[in-house]
């Protein structure tokens, strides 16, 4: 027998990124490296050749005009998860990405402290994207924008609700490349059914290496 009850109901396929400047839900999942930047403690952790730790995540739009649409960007891991002298350019972006971890999991409602970084999957929240400056050009010569992470949004943040109730604010003018990064204005838009999100249990079990 063959049940489609619960299956989802058809929709159109709205190819990403997502335009800049836009709050949308996102779920995560952190990745495995490849092996050869694999940490050999941690298989979700990657080093950079200059011995830097982050972790390599995927975010996907959960909900929205814009749901399905995915992107990978790496997160460097704060100070005290790192072994090697920093430079001053590495201890901010370790601030960067120790703030941007805290954050999401404050706007998850997840307890911040973590056995492993692989709890980090799963997690659902509202950011504010923008569009990476580097392109992705494939061989047959098409070039292609992804999204990044701009800011987490947290519960104080006026934004917060309204995505975590099924809504979304789109950018409708928002840049969509590399370009105009502050372009657009912004559009709110409620879904009709109102649902809150479901945020994971508290109980619940590449890019440069530095962010600018």
């Amino acid at each position: 027998m063959l049940d489609l009850t619960n299956e989802q109901e058809q929709r159109d396929f709205v190819p990403g990124p997502v335009p800049g400047g836009s709050i949308v839900m996102v779920r995560m999942e952190v990745l495995e490296p490849a092996q050869e930047r694999q940490h050999p403690q941690n298989r979700f952790v990657s080093r950079a050749q200059s011995g830097l730790l982050q972790i390599y995540c995927q975010f996907t739009v959960a909900h929205g005009t814009y749901q399905g649409v995915r992107w990978r960007q790496n997160i460097t891991l704060p100070q005290g998860s790192q072994s090697i002298r920093l430079t001053e350019k590495q201890m901010t972006a370790c601030n960067i990405g120790g703030a941007m971890l805290k954050a999401m999991c404050v706007a998850a409602r997840r307890n911040p402290r973590l056995r492993d970084v692989s709890e980090l999957s799963g997690l659902v929240f509202p950011v504010r994207v923008k569009i990476n400056p580097r392109p992705v050009e494939k061989d047959d010569g098409r070039v292609f924008w992804n999204n990044e992470i701009a800011i987490v949004i947290t519960p104080e943040k006026e934004a917060y609700t309204t995505v975590c109730n099924g809504g979304e604010i789109v950018m409708e003018n928002g840049p969509v490349t590399g370009a105009g990064e502050d372009a657009g204005r912004g559009k709110r838009v409620q879904h009709d059914d109102g649902d809150s999100w479901p945020f994971p249990s508290d109980e619940a079990p590449m890019t440069d290496e530095c962010p600018f």
